[in-house]
């Protein structure tokens, strides 16, 4: 046999087949990267809704726990708090059916009924704050009595200075609120998302005779095949992925992941697997024409000249990896696709922050209620200092009575007792102003500023928490410093300040509050030998929420309200602190923005 015939009926047989071999080859095993690759991002568009959706009932726990806050709210008369509440329900209707505010005796009061004889005692989410202590509840969806609608019970804790829980807070969800967020998800075609309960309900999903129906644990009954499966992980808290097959008898690739705070709520998302391969087969198709070209090519090369067998298979062998190199630069760019997709979940994300972001600036209108609660706070401590004076006045009218009546007392000792008596009113008045200042309401920043006046004020509010503790020194630069700007928002900044100095401080300590004038500034300089702050904390205290404090006795609200009403005053903070060394936190106001109307007066 000729070496051309050998060639012929060997060596290209054999060759046919490498080919052949190593087409199926690259052929299953991209089609198991790219199932693979589309499986990963159904994974992550997943973990980012469920932490989206997830995000979303922690905006609406803030949003009750702000709503507990209320002055009125924590009244306990449902007269007082009706307004507010009913306000809140009309501002956000697109959220809540309504409100309902319950009492330690399972007695309620609702936006909706008003005053009602029913009792909510035997209500888990009643259980779950009165007796289990939780700092909130959220339930499995219900049909509501009252509405007929599908709704999700969110309760929080009432609670009074002491932390003694007086009531609870329960806001009714819509859970077409839910249904919305779950319905923009989208996968190619035909993929969506849907939502268990801890029961294993669906109450959430694109056919509405799904809702509150088909239970994953009993879905086989539904038409569904293999999901009882996925089901029993679901209610495990698990994330996974498995291959189901729905009613209309279409096998379905189902992606699931736990939702945070709720009671084992998994959202899933359902694939086509139809689709999902279709993708698969055209991204490979170029590689079956490649390889199919590439056979023909060299058969054709080998029967023309058998002096070209070795060379013409080198070459084919070199465009067989040019072709291997495109199929991966091909499997790169659909790649990079699904990084654009996961780009997209990104920029959802984004918009969640930026939503977030806007709920805490709708928490400045909430600043009133809370200085109104300072001032309670305040006002029960300050309550004791109003004592002495009144007792100073106390024992110069007895002993002016006294001296009326009986003649026992000398002429020269009642100068004495009307000086006890003007002592005591003095004290008195000064407490009073200083509570005064502090609680006025204005949106004016033009006002006439007097920071010494302004501290002092502070001191004499704050004086029951001061005396037999904190040896407080005051360094005035000189008679006064004057700012323009608005004096009861001035007044909360110190107060806040100086009340976080005397947190700090356990024991007893020294606090020094010093001022002076550097060119257009005015710098008032407070200094505590309290606790102190590690470093990694100093850039967080200002965050809203931020506290070191234990839970319950700080909101995390104060540094970040005070660096608020500072930036509205075009002035400056800087906190230095170190832990166990105390902390300085210096504040600068401009003087340059006084007007001249305001300095002539």
């Amino acid at each position: 046999m000729s070496i051309q015939k050998r060639y012929l009926f060997v060596v290209i047989p054999i060759l046919t087949l490498i080919y052949l071999l190593l087409g199926i080859y690259i052929f299953y095993q991209g089609r198991k990267k790219q199932i693979t690759s589309i499986q990963n991002l159904s994974a992550q568009i997943v973990n980012a809704r469920s932490e989206q959706i997830s995000n979303w009932l922690q905006i609406l726990i803030i949003e009750m726990e702000r709503v507990a806050q209320l002055k009125s709210v924590k009244s306990g008369i449902w007269e007082n708090m009706e307004p507010d509440l009913q306000r809140i329900v009309k501002s956000r209707q697109n959220v809540y059916d309504f409100l309902i505010m319950g009492k330690p005796d399972g007695s309620y009061n609702s936006t909706l009924l008003g005053k009602t004889k029913y009792n909510i005692s035997d209500r888990e989410y009643f259980k779950d704050i009165f007796i289990k202590k939780k700092p909130y509840s959220i339930l499995d969806p219900v049909i509501s009595k009252s509405t007929g609608n599908m709704i999700i019970p969110i309760a929080v804790p009432i609670k009074k200075h002491n932390d003694k829980i007086s009531g609870i807070i329960l806001g009714v969800v819509n859970l077409k609120t839910i249904s919305k967020i779950v319905s923009n998800i989208k996968i190619e075609e035909n993929g969506y998302g849907w939502i268990v309960d801890s029961r294993g309900l669906i109450v959430a999903h694109p056919k509405p005779e799904y809702l509150m129906k088909i239970n994953v644990l009993t879905s086989d009954s539904a038409g569904f095949k293999h999901l009882q499966t996925a089901g029993k992980n679901m209610l495990n808290g698990k994330s996974g992925i498995n291959f189901i097959i729905d009613p209309d008898n279409i096998t379905k690739m189902l992606v699931y992941a736990p939702i945070a705070n709720t009671n084992f709520w998994t959202l899933g998302i359902s694939v086509p697997v139809k689709k999902m391969y279709s993708l698969v087969y055209q991204h490979l198709l170029f590689i079956i024409i490649g390889f199919i070209s590439a056979i023909l090519l060299t058969l054709f090369s080998i029967a023309q000249s058998t002096k070209q067998i070795i060379s013409s298979y080198i070459q084919k062998i070199t465009d067989l990896n040019d072709l291997l190199t495109l199929s991966e630069k091909k499997l790169k760019k659909n790649n990079k696709a699904l990084l654009i997709k996961n780009k997209t979940i990104d920029n959802q994300n984004s918009r969640l922050t930026t939503t977030l972001k806007h709920l805490r600036q709708t928490q400045a209108q909430l600043l009133h209620a809370d200085k109104m609660a300072s001032l309670g706070i305040l006002t029960a401590g300050v309550s004791h200092e109003i004592n002495n004076p009144l007792n100073f006045i106390m024992g110069g009218y007895l002993g002016l009575q006294d001296y009326f009546r009986n003649k026992r007392i000398k002429n020269d000792e009642i100068d004495t007792l009307l000086n006890s008596i003007k002592t005591g009113v003095d004290r008195a008045n000064d407490i009073v102003r200083g509570l005064n200042q502090f609680s006025k309401s204005s949106d004016s920043f033009h006002e006439k500023c007097h920071i010494h006046d302004i501290l002092n004020n502070c001191i004499t509010i704050l004086q029951h928490k001061i005396k037999n503790k904190i040896n407080l020194k005051t360094e005035f630069c000189c008679n006064d410093i004057i700012v323009a700007g608005n004096e009861g928002k001035l007044h909360q900044v110190f107060i806040n300040i100086l009340s976080n100095s005397i947190d700090a401080i356990e024991n007893t300590g020294t606090i020094i509050i010093s001022t002076k004038k550097e060119n257009s500034w005015a710098i008032i300089e407070i200094t505590d030998t309290g606790c102190g702050i590690s470093i990694e904390n100093i850039s967080k205290v200002i965050n809203p929420f931020y506290t070191t404090k234990e839970p319950g006795k700080g909101t995390g609200l104060g540094l970040s309200i005070t660096y608020t009403i500072i930036q509205e005053h075009k002035g400056d903070i800087e906190i230095k602190s170190a832990l166990k060394k105390g902390t300085t936190i210096v504040t600068k106001f401009p003087t340059s923005l006084i007007p001249t109307t305001l300095a002539n007066k």
